[in-house]
């Protein structure tokens, strides 16, 4: 779940770099350009032998470009996978995610990335949060809550 998380927040930030643009979450609202949006999903298993896991991946992705050279961009997503054994269902993870990158126009990057994520097995549920921030590429807070597993 983790890699496709970075491979959106990545594919975001390659989209919006290619564009030539930067973000600014306080631009005037006359410095901004129509934004736009994709919608994305996908669904595969994985046949891992005795264990399978099946993915359903639903979200958008939403862009602002400013006539000032900075962007902000927006990425929701939700993931299930579901986990067989032998053919039986035995555990389904759920996580939600939101992904935000700000690219100024001055050459500053700021991501936040949260992701809320609930795992039901036969024998345990977990439930937890992380938090991630990066300004400039470096990790300014890395956080992760919650009651974990019972």
């Amino acid at each position: 779940m983790r890699f496709v998380r970075a491979f959106l927040t990545a594919s975001l930030v390659a989209i919006v770099a290619l564009g030539g643009s930067s973000a600014s979450a306080f631009a005037a609202s006359d410095n901004a350009a129509a934004p736009w949006r994709y919608d994305f999903g996908w669904e595969y298993c994985w046949d891992g032998g005795s264990t399978d896991y099946c993915f359903d991946m639903k979200g958008n992705l939403h862009v602002t470009e400013f006539t000032d050279g900075s962007s902000f961009a927006t990425i929701n997503a939700r993931q299930t996978t579901k986990v067989y054994e032998n053919g039986i269902l035995v555990a389904t993870v759920v996580e939600n995610t939101l992904d935000r990158s700000m690219f100024d126009g001055f050459g500053e990057v700021s991501m936040l990335s949260v992701a809320h994520t609930r795992v039901t097995g036969a024998d345990q549920q977990c439930v937890f949060t992380t938090i991630l921030k990066k300004v400039d590429f470096e990790i300014v807070l890395d956080h992760w809550s919650g009651p974990g597993c019972r």
